[in-house]
């Protein structure tokens, strides 16, 4: 059951993003004209205008020194048990991605509710991803979706745009990624922004070097390594893709 919630819960996440997008969208679009028996064109208001605008407030910051995101991440051992082996029928209403996720990030992922402000949408079709953005790598947010480590880091990936996500969620199946595999952001005006992977490699938590500026659009997938070690991952397994 708490695999049904938390499929729901996933689908609620992206929905959100999507409201947004779609919503953002029609602030570009002509507003209706209305026209009066004489043909005097009523113009609309700037409180009308203002009141289908959405604001991103960014803050500059400095490259983070402190550890690579860690979260909470201990992860149970394996083994057969009534909560790991969904029947049937529910496993055929789960989102593919979530069938591989920890009890524990399943139940955290149900009852999350993030208040950072939504950024965007991340697609990584060859591992079938999809999943909401939040600004902030709070523990919540990361239940919940993925998080940008660097809130001066756009969703174009200019700079370098850093995501963290946990590795017994969302991240579960980063590392299965290829050179030339692609993926995509979709900001919250609606425009997709396509990455192609470039590199993988596994690194230490204090090596924050991934986050620094790059020359070309890029975007890095942070998450703990190795994916199924029980307890805190010592390492952390990065993705790097870059604009094409």
């Amino acid at each position: 059951m708490a695999k049904l919630h938390a499929a729901y819960g996933e689908q609620v996440a992206i929905d959100d993003v999507k409201n947004i997008i779609a919503s953002n969208q029609a602030i570009f679009k002509p507003l209706p004209v209305k026209v009066s028996a004489k043909k005097n064109i009523v113009k609309p208001s700037v409180e009308d205008v203002a009141a289908n605008s959405t604001h991103l407030h960014r803050t500059q910051v400095k490259l983070p020194t402190q550890p690579l995101h860690q979260g909470s991440q201990t992860i149970s051992k394996t083994g057969a048990s009534s909560k790991q082996e969904a029947s049937k029928q529910e496993s055929s209403l789960l989102r593919p991605m979530m069938s591989d996720w920890s009890q524990t990030r399943i139940e955290s992922f149900t009852t999350a509710k993030p208040t950072s402000p939504l950024l965007g949408l991340l697609a990584i079709p060859s591992i079938k991803l999809e999943v909401a953005i939040f600004d902030g790598t709070a523990e919540v947010n990361l239940n919940k979706g993925v998080g940008r480590v660097i809130p001066s880091r756009g969703m174009n990936g200019e700079g370098n745009l850093s995501l963290a996500g946990h590795r017994d969620g969302f991240f579960r199946k980063i590392g299965q990624l290829t050179l030339g595999q692609e993926l995509s952001i979709t900001d919250l005006n609606g425009q997709i922004h396509r990455f192609r992977v470039v590199d993988t490699w596994i690194v230490d938590p204090k090596d924050t070097y991934v986050m620094k500026r790059t020359s070309r659009p890029s975007v890095t997938l942070i998450t703990c390594y190795p994916f199924y070690f029980v307890g805190s991952a010592p390492q952390r397994y990065i993705v790097r893709a870059e604009q094409f």
